[in-house]
């Protein structure tokens, strides 16, 4: 596989291995990556089979644009660049399905949130510092990303989230799921509170 742009590449060659082993119908859903290193930042992609990626500060991308929003709109292009040809040809066959036009554009909605939620957390788990091992107390180690997926308000958002280890003792954990409280559970509190409305009033929220 081609890669371009060599130089910011070589910076976090994790991004491009992981880009690299997805298929083709995993890297079109998939939104970019977000890397920081000594202030500037650096997203990675994969388009027409090849590994692209664009540097920016870490005040912004691309004209001041920041590392969130740059993946939000990544969510909502990819999302909603599928749903425009099926909208397109219901409206351009006459008078169109309401109840098929609502329905795919709510789909959308959720699965662009979902999407953007995933992207969210990714960019904030790049920013995240190594914790400490608690045996030790030193920093531990980047290992690998391993993705989870989270039940959220929008359904299911799978993210890809850093593990770190600490190799003298053997202690790890995904600093992102203990910093936002969802360690030992992939139900968001948006997600619970959903269940919860839906058991008080005796409905099920499948």
């Amino acid at each position: 596989m081609a890669v371009k742009n060599q130089e910011p590449e070589f910076r976090h060659p994790e991004a491009v291995e992981y880009l690299q082993s997805l298929t083709e119908a995993e890297a079109a859903k998939h939104p970019p990556l977000v890397r920081e290193h000594d202030g500037v930042v650096t997203h990675y992609w994969r388009e027409g089979g090849e590994v692209r990626c664009r540097e920016g500060t870490a005040d912004g991308v691309s004209g001041g644009t920041s590392p969130e929003m740059e993946a939000l709109h990544a969510a909502a292009d990819a999302e909603f660049g599928r749903l425009l040809p099926l909208l397109k040809a219901e409206f351009g066959g006459g008078i169109p399905d309401l109840d098929a036009f609502e329905t795919s554009i709510r789909e959308g909605l959720l699965c662009c949130g979902a999407k953007a939620y995933a992207a969210l957390l990714e960019a904030f788990d790049a920013k995240l510092p190594p914790p400490p091992c608690g045996t030790c107390g030193k920093r531990m180690e980047r290992h690998r990303r391993v993705a989870k997926t989270f039940w959220t308000r929008f359904g299911p958002a799978r993210v890809w989230r850093r593990y770190y280890i600490c190799r003298p003792c053997g202690e790890g954990c995904f600093q992102l799921d203990r910093a936002l409280g969802l360690e030992g559970t992939n139900v968001t509190p948006g997600a619970e509170s959903i269940h919860a409305e839906a058991a008080s009033s005796g409905i099920s929220p499948a």
